[in-house]
This record gives C-alpha cells, sequence and structure tokens, in this order.
C-alpha cells in the first residue's frame, strides 16, 4: 500500500487509547512503552464482513443482514478494490450519534501485550461546506482529505467503529472525463462525491437516524 508511516499511525492508534488509561503519562513516554512492546508485525486481511439489524423483505421482519467490505490490491485482476465506509462518532455516553465516511486503504490485526487489536487503515472524505445535504440531491457532498504535498490523510481506526458500506458518486464538471479512466481508479480521479443515500434501503434508513 506504499504508506512508510503506518507503524507511527499503529502508535497513534495505541497512544489514543492508552492516553484514557494513563492520562499522566506524556507522547513520548507512551510511544518508548509501545515501542517496547510491539512486534513490529501484522496480519492483513482482503475483506471484513459487517453484520446488523435490518428488517426489509430479503432479511424478513426480524432478520440480520450481512455485507462483505473490500479492501483488495486486485479484484477481478482488473486492478485495486478499496471501498468505502461510515464510520461512527460517538458521543459522551458512548452511544454512536454520527458518522465520517472514510475508504479502507488495508484491513489488519496486530497483538500488543497479549491483546490482538482488529484494525483499519482509512482515508477521511470529510463533507463539503456545512452540515446540510445538498439542495439539488439531497445527498451530502465529501471530498478525500490530503496532506501538503499531496498524500492522504490516513489514520489507523478499531474495525468495531465501522458501521455500513458507503457508496460514494463522483460529482461531474464540465470538463470531459478522460477516455483512460476506469471504475477501479475513480476515487483517485474525481476530487468531490456524493455520499449516495440510495444505496440500498439500510443506507438510508441509516443516514437519516444518524447526522454528519
Amino acid at each position: 500500500i506504499k504508506v512508510p508511516t503506518l507503524r507511527q499511525l499503529i502508535f497513534d492508534f495505541l497512544r489514543d487509547g492508552f492516553q484514557v488509561r494513563w492520562p499522566d503519562m506524556s507522547d513520548e513516554q507512551l510511544d518508548l512503552y509501545i515501542s517496547d512492546h510491539f512486534q513490529n508485525k501484522i496480519d492483513v486481511f482482503h475483506s471484513a464482513m459487517a453484520v446488523f439489524f435490518a428488517p426489509s423483505d430479503p432479511s424478513g421482519i426480524g432478520g440480520m443482514r450481512c455485507e462483505h467490505i473490500r479492501s483488495n490490491p486486485s479484484w477481478h485482476c482488473e486492478g485495486e478494490r478499496r471501498d468505502c465506509v461510515l464510520v461512527s462518532n460517538h458521543s459522551d455516553d458512548g452511544e454512536a450519534d454520527s458518522f465520517e465516511v472514510a475508504r479502507v486503504m488495508l484491513f489488519f490485526s496486530f497483538k500488543f501485550r497479549h491483546k490482538t487489536f482488529s484494525c483499519a487503515l482509512v482515508q477521511w472524505f470529510p463533507r463539503v461546506g456545512d452540515n446540510l445535504p445538498d439542495f439539488d440531491t439531497g445527498m451530502w457532498i465529501v471530498q478525500p482529505e490530503f496532506l501538503p504535498g499531496g498524500r492522504p490523510e490516513l489514520q489507523v481506526i478499531h474495525i468495531d467503529t465501522i458501521i455500513h458500506s458507503a457508496h460514494l458518486l463522483p460529482l461531474f464538471g464540465p470538463e470531459r472525463v478522460h477516455h483512460a479512466m476506469s471504475h477501479t481508479d475513480t476515487l483517485q480521479w474525481f476530487r468531490l462525491f456524493y455520499l449516495n443515500k440510495w444505496a440500498d434501503h439500510h443506507t438510508f434508513n441509516l443516514l437519516h437516524s444518524l447526522s454528519m
């Protein structure tokens, strides 16, 4: 995935968790503690399965539904597939009350002091403008987040914070679409996207039950 900072991103993820347990320790002390116990080994996975309660015609009135979210370097020999997802934000009482959009660049797990952490490396797609959907389409507009120099803004998150897959539609401008573009690299070519609330019944209900 060509992310030389992955080790530091894992350290940042662990440090955020330990700061809650040990608020008196400085970042330097936590980094030293993590470095002493981190084994520099991860296990990589190309997909994850989300299971959720979704009453509907396919699942039944009390049924459950599952979906596969993929982050695969080679999808049917046509190029990489890095799915987008909705990630929960939590309020002070721990309940999910809003969400963010991200693209999964890697699913992986690692062990730290005999505990397994299942994580995802994601690129954030923050919303554009205010907290309201686009007036014409009723869909939020999001854009990929980049650091100075054009590198994507990446973060390691726990896999349990992923709620659901997300479908992004490119926002076309006046320019013609390049003939070399493929469906596998749409997320690299465009800079603005609609968050498609019409992707399926459960997505529609979910986006109306949570706020961004």
